[in-house]
């Protein structure tokens, strides 16, 4: 049979190529497999960045919920690790760091080799364990679909809109408007697993250490009803200037206190306000979702940052750029409040501040 499907493809060479190849695979004769009565191992592959790995975790304690005595793996970019650092729901983490997903400064061609090498390194490792579920919970390209194909598990779950969805046992069609995680849902409610999205919210594992850290660093610098800023993002197109920062500080009578890794310094020098403070660099993901939560109030861009700021109870502002599927792509949570008209907040908060 002949499926229509909705791809998340924008280039139209590869488009055809893939509508092409999908046409000759819904004719084959393909069986189906059922889903497995009994479920001991599942696979799950999020081969994407920082946030939308941080979303995932959302839902994984629903599948340990479902099958209690499983053993859950899952296929993850080498940077994605840090989110899932002693996460009590997974056994073991494969990495496959995907050339068109690595943000390093390597070469495309280093990236590349890099990229063939975790392939089929971890394809062979998978193979061998005759994995009884698989679900691939990403839906746009480079999702690793062949990998999955190829890795001898009883049951494969995925999105078909990124191409060979026919040689799925399972397969589903994309439908916009959607947040993320619901996507996630959607895929999930085929193992009978149904939970509203409202009742789910992210995590990371914090440490006793991790709280003593943050305890020695607010006690060090004396913080007390501070203020946030974290301006970086792993997209340079959704961060904002320091000008717009400057602003966002007379705001502000409290301590503003800028947060993120050590290569976003450049981002803050030239800041004038004596106001702030550089803590940039000096927390690990989980130490500063433990900081965020001491915190007055987080600004944030349309990153990792807003994501973690919701796993706290912390308010959070986050500007999002006019091209980002806000409904898609916002943190999860009602504290954590997206702005996509930034010069009107500005405008508002400069007049709030005034009175």
């Amino acid at each position: 049979m002949i499926k229509k499907r909705n791809y998340l493809y924008k280039n139209k060479k590869v488009l055809f190529v893939l509508k092409i190849i999908d046409f000759f695979i819904d004719l084959l004769p393909i069986k189906k497999n059922s889903l497995p009565k009994e479920v001991n191992k599942i696979l799950l592959i999020k081969p994407d960045h920082l946030g939308d790995v941080l979303l995932l975790t959302s839902v994984l304690p629903l599948i340990k919920e479902k099958y209690p005595n499983i053993k859950i793996d899952i296929i993850i970019g080498s940077w994605a690790k840090v989110i899932l650092y002693n996460n009590p729901y997974i056994n073991n983490i494969y990495e496959i760091n995907h050339f068109r997903l690595d943000r390093s400064k390597k070469s495309v061609f280093n990236k590349l080799l890099k990229f063939l090498k975790d392939y089929f390194g971890v394809l062979k490792d998978i193979r061998q364990n005759y994995y009884d579920i698989s679900i691939n919970f990403r839906s746009y390209g480079d999702n690793l679909i062949t990998l999955q194909l190829l890795s001898k598990s009883k049951y494969n779950i995925a999105y078909g809109s990124t191409g060979f969805g026919g040689l799925l046992d399972c397969e589903l069609d994309i439908v916009e408007k959607k947040h993320e995680v619901e996507y996630f849902l959607d895929l999930l409610a085929k193992l009978a697993i149904k939970e509203d999205i409202n009742n789910l919210h992210s995590f990371v594992s914090i440490s006793k250490d991790d709280k003593q850290y943050v305890k020695e660093i607010v006690n060090r610098y004396k913080l007390k009803d501070f203020i946030i800023i974290h301006p970086g993002s792993g997209d340079t197109k959704k961060m904002k200037d320091s000008v717009f920062w400057e602003e966002i500080i007379k705001c502000h009578k409290e301590t503003i206190v800028f947060c993120g890794t050590k290569d976003e310094k450049y981002l803050i020098k030239d800041l004038k306000n004596k106001n702030i403070l550089d803590l940039m660099g000096i927390f690990s993901i989980s130490q500063l979702v433990e900081f965020y939560k001491k915190a007055k109030l987080i600004y944030t861009v349309d990153s990792l940052a807003g994501h973690l700021a919701s796993i706290t109870d912390t308010k959070t502002i986050s500007f999002y750029s006019d091209f980002t599927d806000t409904i898609r792509w916002k943190p999860l949570g009602s504290n954590v409040k997206v702005i996509k008209n930034h010069n009107r907040f500005l405008k508002d908060l400069k007049s709030e501040s005034d009175r």
